[in-house]
């Protein structure tokens, strides 16, 4: 029985867990393992959905140059961010689209 009760209390720390990404803790696509344009930690997309957008924003940029970051989370800190916010401080982690150019989306 206690083995049951603590796997149901690691499975719902790993869901308050999945819950509660901040700026901080969102994967950025631009790492040196990824170097993308995605940051899809849950695995939303498929990997066709994923490469139709990732050409898509290599597109753009190559064309524009305008970067473009797709996040994709089961959900953030709603308790220290409204959505606005999280997005603005996850933009200007990022450096999305460079601090001299301000092409980034």
């Amino acid at each position: 029985m206690r083995k049951y009760v603590l796997l149901l209390l690691c499975s719902l720390s790993c869901l308050i867990y999945a819950e509660s990404y901040v700026p901080s803790t969102v994967p950025n696509p631009k790492n040196a393992f990824q170097n993308g344009w995605i940051s899809d930690p849950a695995g939303y997309l498929s990997s066709s959905q994923a490469k139709q957008i990732t050409e898509a924003c290599n597109t753009i940029y190559s064309s524009v140059g305008v970067e473009i970051a797709v996040v994709m989370l089961p959900g953030y800190n709603r308790q220290r961010y409204d959505r606005f916010t999280f997005c603005q401080v996850l933009f200007n982690l990022w450096g999305i689209g460079g601090k001299q150019k301000n092409t980034g989306v």
